[in-house]
């Protein structure tokens, strides 16, 4: 089995304003403050496997899109990170072949999943 990474890890947000030469206010000043800069992906599907576009409601979307902002307002951005998960991929379950990931360092997956 290839082990070799398929990207290259995010920089931290001090790396990221340091390039961009900018200076971090609002939110992610005080993320900074607060030592917050880990990062967390979620993605529409696994490696092996096609994020799908459809029409749903009456238009265009991206599946997991549709079905994460879905859920986010449902649950009025309330739920943990596993639950979350688990809905999303209820609602792309049956009528798409994707399986929708979260990932992160697992020290904070154990943590903050809940």
């Amino acid at each position: 089995m290839d082990r070799t990474p398929r990207y290259i890890p995010p920089p931290t947000l001090e790396a990221f304003f340091a390039l961009e030469g900018r200076h971090p206010r609002g939110l992610a000043r005080g993320l900074l403050e607060k030592g917050v800069t880990d990062q967390v992906l979620w993605a529409a599907c696994r490696a092996d496997q096609t994020s799908a576009d459809a029409n749903i409601d009456g238009g265009w979307h991206g599946a997991f899109t549709y079905y994460f902002c879905k859920e986010l307002r449902a649950s009025k951005n309330k739920l943990t990170r596993a639950k979350l998960l688990a809905r999303v991929r209820g609602g792309l379950s049956g009528d798409y072949n994707q399986v929708p990931q979260l990932e992160c360092d697992e020290t904070k997956r154990k943590q903050k999943l809940g």
